[in-house]
């Protein structure tokens, strides 16, 4: 008579394997965290980057809309002279020709204007009511931060590629923790078994252990751990090339916003304000012929290069500290280590 056996049996790792494991898996998914962090910074980065090009264009037009204004009395001046034989004709039609070409650079400033408005919408998937809509500027006016303000260590794009470093680490253990064998316990218990001799069976239990041989897996796997170490050390290099490639940027990016700070308060406080002033006084001494028209005209296309100058000016401004604010960006969460 056989008896009824039931069998149970338990495959124990190497404990620090799975552990291992674990950490690979979780670093992974922090660094596609900090991935989708980054790229989140540097798309709004982008944008604002975008609106920059849109308040300069604006105001491009807004310039040469005033200018026209301002160069339509010019040429109303010139008539006059003209009128009474004080002024040539030719210089009147040669105004003129400058008025038309102001319409061009108006019509120019138009068109880039909408292909900044397009690639707002691109990246940020909405459709703006533009005709409604009004920048406000000091949203996007970020204060110079403090040079000593920076640290690599807490941008998302470093934080991403040193988790990445810890999963190739660990990734590497767990290669060396694979070649520790696995230990097998295994239980089988047998009701009413029979045994000769006597009248009726007796339950039996049998316990046993089985640890596998290692004498094939470490030269199965000799080439794995080398690559997989050989990554590791990659992916530490790349870490610190990441963290210069940070800070050459944050010393870059610093000394031309200051730089762009600095010229924009002298356009803003000194230059701007003379020149203005200039051509208006120039513009008034016109009818009573203490000046030539030239002596104007010089006045009026300094003030409008002056003005461009400091358009053009404001926007590299605000690019730097926006790129300034976008290095400053920190991983949210902790620094899982």
């Amino acid at each position: 008579m056989s008896g009824l056996t039931v069998s149970l049996s338990q495959e124990i790792s190497f404990p620090w394997e799975s552990e291992f494991r674990r950490s690979r898996e979780k670093y992974k998914f922090y660094s596609a965290k900090s991935e989708y962090q980054e790229t989140m910074e540097r798309v709004k980065f982008q944008i604002y980057s975008l609106y920059s090009d849109l308040l300069y264009w604006e105001k491009y037009i807004s310039i040469y809309k005033e200018n026209k204004k301002t160069l339509n009395e010019i040429i109303r001046v010139a008539r006059a002279r003209v009128s009474v034989n004080k002024m040539n004709s030719s210089q009147l039609l040669k105004l003129e020709a400058d008025l038309a070409m102001l319409d061009n650079k108006i019509w120019q400033g138009e068109a880039n204007l909408e292909k900044v408005r397009s690639k707002i919408e691109a990246l940020s998937g909405q459709t703006f009511p533009w005709d409604s809509l009004r920048i406000a500027q000091a949203e996007f006016d970020f204060k110079l931060p403090k040079q000593t303000a920076f640290v690599p260590q807490r941008h998302p794009l470093y934080l991403q590629a040193r988790q990445i470093y810890l999963a190739e680490k660990a990734n590497a253990a767990w290669k060396k923790g694979k070649l520790f064998p696995s230990v097998t316990i295994s239980g089988a218990y047998t009701f009413r078994n029979e045994i000769p001799g006597r009248d009726q069976g007796e339950d039996f239990l049998s316990l046993k252990a089985s640890v596998p041989l290692p004498l094939f897996y470490p030269i199965k796997d000799r080439f794995e751990i080398k690559e997989a170490e050989k990554k590791a050390q990659q992916s530490k290099s790349v870490l610190e090339e990441i963290k210069l490639k940070l800070l050459s940027a944050w010393k870059e990016e610093y000394a031309k916003a200051k730089r762009n700070f600095m010229q924009y308060e002298n356009y803003k406080k000194t230059v701007i304000p003379r020149q203005l002033a200039t051509y208006k006084a120039q513009l008034g001494a016109l009818s009573s012929g203490t000046v030539t028209l030239l002596d104007v005209l010089d006045a009026y296309r300094r003030y409008l290069d002056l003005s461009l100058a400091q358009a053009q000016n404001k926007r590299d401004l605000d690019i730097s500290l926006f790129k300034l604010n976008y290095l400053l960006s920190k991983s949210k969460g902790e620094n899982h280590e």
